[in-house]
């Protein structure tokens, strides 16, 4: 079994990858995310995410539910979509050439 690697990247670069699509794709993570203490008694939302790439050029959304402070996370499947494979793998060049 292979492992995942990941990418941090910050609002910046999501907004370039994904540019008009920007607000939906951060509304979809910070209010579509399950928290596994929190399920069928709150509406859940995600407060203090970091972000982040996947090997399959999905987004990472990791942050705290707002309601009772446990880690969540949600990707989002952007990797397979062609009009935001290019723009991610300019993101992704210019981290790995930073370290």
């Amino acid at each position: 079994m292979r492992k995942e690697t990941t990418i941090s990247i910050n609002e910046e670069d999501l907004k370039f990858i994904v540019q008009e699509e920007f607000e939906q794709i951060v509304d979809l993570a910070k209010h579509n995310s399950y928290c596994r203490n929190c399920f069928q008694k709150n509406k859940v939302e995600m407060i203090n995410y970091s972000l982040a790439l996947n090997d399959l050029n999905d987004v990472i959304f990791q942050g705290t539910c707002k309601t009772c402070g446990s880690n969540i996370a949600r990707y989002v499947e952007i990797g397979e979509q062609p009009k935001f494979r290019m723009r991610t793998e300019i993101i992704k060049a210019k981290r790995i050439n930073k370290n």
